[in-house]
């Protein structure tokens, strides 16, 4: 008697008159996307199994319980196939049900894909007669389990790109209705079509964290319609967290987790009808699935596909570097596209063979990297490795005269320890700043000061202090403020004695010593970036011959010396020459043995090649002062 009352109650809540929840209400369907559109078979390059179970209403004798086994996978470059196996179980009622999925994908686009997809398959309800208890007992009534099956067909429709996914699914758009006979009566139920649509955008947030909302909308003739806004939460494509709402029904959690890019796992809860609140503890769903994927041999070896391929390494360890956002804008179209890193620091994507690409990335505690890649038109891979430079801490401070509290311009300040030196020029508002190397942040940097300027003593100060972050590091005495110069004393001039005029004399000047020829390596300019030390591609293209020359002749000794031309301050220009020429010597002693056999000067603007008036050098002139040389000392 007792199952029967909780079946009618489970009628009468669910409103199932018309076998309307013929597939699984599914809380992990962002994890198992063929549950909710058949469309998605064959979409990727992976054969995925996936086993659920859903068990709904906890607490309620006889509520419904789904159990399902589905595999899918590509059949070739534009097709996919699917099978699922299926078992619902509520009170007195069950069906089992086989389908079979085939779907085909068509590129619109170099990121834009219709699928379709159409599923076959049959269905067996049965009604446990055998637990029914009747109250007449005048009447026969056959208390064998009654079924009956039949056929159906589900279609399904997406447009995928990369990011955004939009899809309709029409689960059972066509079916035969099952009927059994109770006693003397024969009751006969339809097999209803509905609607399944679903929207979701993939945003990316850094190189570890991917956001993901989603919708889901739900039109059944016998329950209404169902909605679920959801956002899921991914680190590092692996770990996920997806939180929402389901009307009608409550708070919806779900986690899951990726092992090894082939095993997953998945748990979802949902709180539950409002109708049934009080009653049920809630719905359980778990999941276990395996995927194996690989490269599609046919479509890399399609002519005319053309692919960007190669790997992300840190440039000072050398290692490689998983889950980088990389972004590639076709210079021609302006079209942008994003890949990411995978677990060996590789990166592939289909690109226009016509085209030339723009890449950049940033990730967190790295110089932003922005870089051309000329694609070969002769080579189905065009192969570029990228590499990244850790983000330098930037230092900043201010120097004052002692004694008017105003800003001292020209002051050359040193910033170093036993295993570096830094040196900058204070500005116009007394400013400076310098960018530590091998400094990270959670480290300490500990370090000495040391400020000159002619005309003032010298000063210096021992600076000790954590680095918190990559945001600049302000420096100031222990005092607080801006570092301080004292005035040096003015002399005090003895009267002069007037003498006698007196015939001058004429002395011979002496001649100026001639210099020996020096050998330098004959060369392209080196050229920067204005007021800037950093060696671009271009340099460091040109920088290979000296590399080559040392590496021919392991005993050569080279001196490194930068010049530039006369515009801005001596000091200024004879701190610039110093940084370009210790980043030149350092790029070349990275490249060879030895390094030791490298050295560098600073010239600023005392050894013009051009020698003319600064007001009056022509553009030509100050391009040639500029001028970066290498002198074979060995």
């Amino acid at each position: 008697m007792k199952k029967v009352i909780l079946f009618l109650a489970f009628i009468s809540i669910c409103s199932v008159g018309g076998f309307a929840q013929q597939r699984a209400q599914s809380s992990l369907d962002h994890v198992n996307t063929f549950n909710l559109n058949n469309s998605y078979a064959g979409l990727d390059s992976c054969i995925h199994i996936f086993g659920q179970r859903k068990q709904q209403w906890i607490g309620i004798d006889g509520a419904p319980v789904n159990t399902q086994l589905q595999g899918y996978l590509p059949l070739a470059r534009t097709w996919g196939a699917g099978l699922e196996v299926a078992n619902w179980n509520a009170g007195l009622l069950s069906a089992t049900n086989v389908a079979g999925t085939i779907a085909k994908h068509l590129a619109l686009g170099s990121n834009l894909t219709l699928s379709a997809a159409l599923s076959l398959g049959y269905y067996q309800y049965s009604f446990g007669t055998e637990d029914v208890i009747a109250f007449d007992s005048d009447s026969y009534f056959d208390q064998s389990r009654a079924s009956n099956g039949g056929l159906y067909g589900d279609l399904g429709f997406l447009l995928n790109t990369d990011r955004l996914e939009v899809g309709v699914a029409l689960p059972r758009v066509f079916g035969t209705a099952p009927s059994f006979e109770i006693g003397s009566e024969t009751n006969e139920f339809d097999v209803e079509g509905y609607l399944n649509a679903h929207a979701s955008y993939r945003l990316t947030l850094n190189s570890n964290f991917d956001l993901t909302p989603m919708v889901i909308y739900r039109s059944i003739p016998s329950n209404g319609s169902i909605v679920d806004v959801r956002a899921g939460l991914m680190y590092k494509r692996a770990l996920g967290v997806n939180l929402g709402f389901r009307t009608n029904n409550g708070l919806i959690a779900a986690v899951d987790y990726t092992w090894n890019d082939r095993i997953k796992l998945g748990y979802a809860y949902d709180a539950g009808m409002n109708q049934l609140n009080g009653i049920s503890s809630g719905s359980h769903e778990f999941l276990l699935g395996f995927q194996l994927c690989k490269p599609r041999k046919e479509e890399e070896s399609k002519p005319g596909k053309h692919f960007a391929t190669g790997t992300v390494k840190d440039s000072e360890t050398g290692e490689t570097m998983q889950n980088v956002a990389l972004t590639f804008e076709n210079l021609n179209t302006s079209e942008k596209e994003t890949v990411t890193t995978d677990k060996d620091g590789a990166y592939k994507l289909k690109v226009d063979e016509t085209s030339n690409y723009k890449v950049t990335a940033q990730p967190l505690g790295y110089e932003p990297l922005s870089q051309t890649i000329a694609i070969s038109d002769e080579l189905d891979n065009t192969v570029t490795d990228l590499a990244l430079t850790h983000q330098k801490i930037g230092v900043t401070g201010a120097v004052v005269d002692a004694a008017t509290n105003t800003p001292l311009s020209d002051v050359s300040v040193m910033v170093k320890n036993d295993a570096e030196s830094y040196s900058a020029i204070t500005d116009a508002e007394g400013k400076f700043s310098v960018e530590l190397e091998n400094k990270r942040p959670g480290e300490m940097a500990n370090y000495s000061l040391e400020l000159s300027k002619p005309g003032y003593e010298p000063a210096s100060e021992s600076i000790s202090k954590k680095i918190e972050n990559y945001e600049e590091l302000a420096l100031a005495p222990s005092s607080g403020g801006a570092f301080q110069l004292t005035a040096k004393p003015k002399p005090v001039e003895k009267p002069m004695e007037e003498k006698p005029a007196e015939e001058p004399v004429k002395v011979k000047p002496a001649p100026k010593p001639v210099e020996a020829p020096r050998e330098v390596i004959p060369l392209a300019p080196i050229l920067f970036e204005f007021n800037s030390a950093q060696i671009t591609e271009l340099a460091k293209i040109r920088l290979e011959r000296v590399v080559r020359e040392m590496k021919a002749n392991p005993d050569m000794e080279v001196l490194v010396e930068s010049h530039t031309d006369c515009k801005g301050s001596e000091a200024a220009n004879q701190v610039l020459s110093e940084r370009r020429a210790r980043a030149t010597a350092k790029y070349i002693q990275s490249r060879i043995t030895n390094p030791e056999r490298v050295t560098w000067k600073g010239m600023g603007e005392s050894k013009p090649v051009e020698a003319c008036e600064c007001a009056d050098c022509t553009d030509e002139q100050q391009a040639k002062n500029r001028r970066t040389e290498f002198v074979i000392l060995k």
